[in-house]
């Protein structure tokens, strides 16, 4: 026997094992917008597409145009996060 190893009967007892008690994650609530998505990408392809075409056709395509200086457009947005249009354009005309 080797000097380092410490014969059985002098050895401390191993701790009892535990069982390990495995928590199953409960499944995620599928998005129905995905599931939509994808149910029209297998049953209609191109559909997207051709209304976009045909709705670009008609329509043509808009162009940007900036309504108001981008610290009013801040100031706007923050004033309508809790109040109705009607009002965070009356706060902000004040």
């Amino acid at each position: 026997m080797a000097e380092d190893t410490v014969p059985p009967e002098k050895r401390p007892p191993a701790p009892a094992k535990r069982s390990r008690i495995v928590l199953r994650r409960k499944p995620k609530p599928a998005d129905p917008a995905l599931a939509w998505a994808r149910r029209l990408a297998r049953y209609r392809p191109g559909l997207v597409d051709d209304t976009h075409a045909a709705m670009r056709a008609m329509y043509g395509v808009p162009v940007w145009q900036r309504v108001h200086d981008p610290t009013s457009e801040l100031v706007l947005t923050i004033l309508s996060q809790n109040s109705a249009d009607i009002n965070a354009e009356k706060a902000f005309d004040a």
